[in-house]
């Protein structure tokens, strides 16, 4: 995902501190939007999301798992 194709997600990465990367099932061979952040100093969660191949497709679960994994820091912090 370049910055250019979503400045929402862009701004949720750097405000939260998101770790984005493609990551890739190496039994499945499916690929995957993996968007990382912070539950303790020393631990970070995944929030994973199926890259269906198209550009599109792709621009949607990134958008998508940065999107859950500002859900989730957000329940974190309500805690």
């Amino acid at each position: 995902m370049s910055i250019n194709e979503s400045s929402d997600s862009f701004d949720l990465i750097v405000k939260y501190g998101l770790h984005v990367k493609p990551s890739e099932n190496s039994a499945s061979g499916k690929r995957f939007a993996s968007v990382g952040y912070a539950v303790s100093e020393t631990q970070l969660e995944y929030v994973h999301e199926e890259l269906p191949g198209d550009e599109l497709g792709n621009k949607i679960a990134y958008q998508t798992a940065v999107f859950h994994a500002v859900q989730a820091i957000t329940i974190l912090r309500d805690k």
